[in-house]
């Protein structure tokens, strides 16, 4: 009996001693977290939520799905209302149609017209010109406000004597290109104010037939005037200007110029096509 309470007393001093070393240990563990700074646990807490840059891609951004919108559907009132705006624009496109041009702005001439001025004539020597009626054809082409012709003059002047060979018929034929400007139109292209010059050669038909060496013709005029049109390819056109007329005769080895200048006119009839 006295030997087991001998045994059991020092097993109890072992188990105090080995009970006091590990309740030391805890309190110094205890101590060294109790030391450590509120600095130290926030550098740490964030040390561990941050990632590092380093090693972190930013996240791929998802464009968003478009919103698709269904299209209102119209209802019956507004099917109504566009028909009867639909019917009333027709209404009134059928009561006042478009307009046509009032003239042609470009296209083929013709036309013919009479007047007076420089023309042929007969005097006590011959030929010689003089202030007369005449008149002609022209061709050309328009083409906005400028024009360019082409005039054929015609003129015959007849001398009748009482004795046989006495009578005589001259024919003379002029060759004349010109220029218009309409210097100004009205709003509508119907009224023009004109500006034009033309230069013209031609030659004369003597009948009864002659030897001498038939006469040479050189003519100018510049006439402004005015063009009205009637309808859309038909015009009447009036000119007044002044104007020259020269006749070149040759005789064997001589020649001779009469020249005659004045007034001219001429009223035409025009047709644009």
């Amino acid at each position: 009996m006295t030997s087991s309470r001998n045994f059991r007393r020092p097993l109890l001093l072992m188990a105090g001693l080995v009970g006091a070393a590990m309740f030391g240990n805890l309190a110094r563990a205890h101590a060294e977290i109790d030391r450590e700074t509120p600095e130290s646990k926030a550098d740490e807490n964030k040390s561990e939520t941050t990632p590092s840059p380093a090693t972190t891609a930013p996240a791929p951004v998802t464009p968003a799905a478009p919103v698709v919108v269904p299209p209102a559907q119209p209802s019956r009132a507004d099917l109504l209302r566009a028909r009867a705006e639909a019917e009333e624009l027709a209404r009134l496109s059928n009561a006042n149609p478009p307009k046509p041009p009032a003239t042609e702005s470009t296209g083929f001439m013709i036309g013919a017209g009479f007047g007076f001025g420089p023309a042929l004539g007969f005097s006590e020597d011959g030929v010689a010109g003089r202030l007369g009626i005449r008149g002609g054809v022209e061709i050309g082409y328009k083409w906005s406000r400028v024009n360019a012709t082409l005039a054929l003059d015609m003129t015959a002047v007849d001398a009748i004597g009482s004795g046989a060979g006495q009578s005589a018929r001259l024919s003379g034929f002029l060759l004349l290109p010109g220029l218009q400007i309409a210097l100004w139109r009205s709003s509508d292209l119907r009224l023009e104010v004109l500006g034009g010059a033309r230069i013209g050669l031609g030659t004369a038909l003597i009948s009864p037939g002659t030897s001498a060496s038939l006469p040479m013709f050189v003519s100018y005029e510049i006439a402004p005037g005015v063009r009205y049109f009637l309808h859309r390819h038909f015009a009447i056109q009036g000119t007044a200007g002044y104007a020259g007329f020269y006749q070149i005769s040759k005789s064997g080895t001589s020649s001779s110029t009469v020249g005659v200048h004045g007034a001219s006119a001429t009223l035409s009839l025009l047709a644009v096509l």
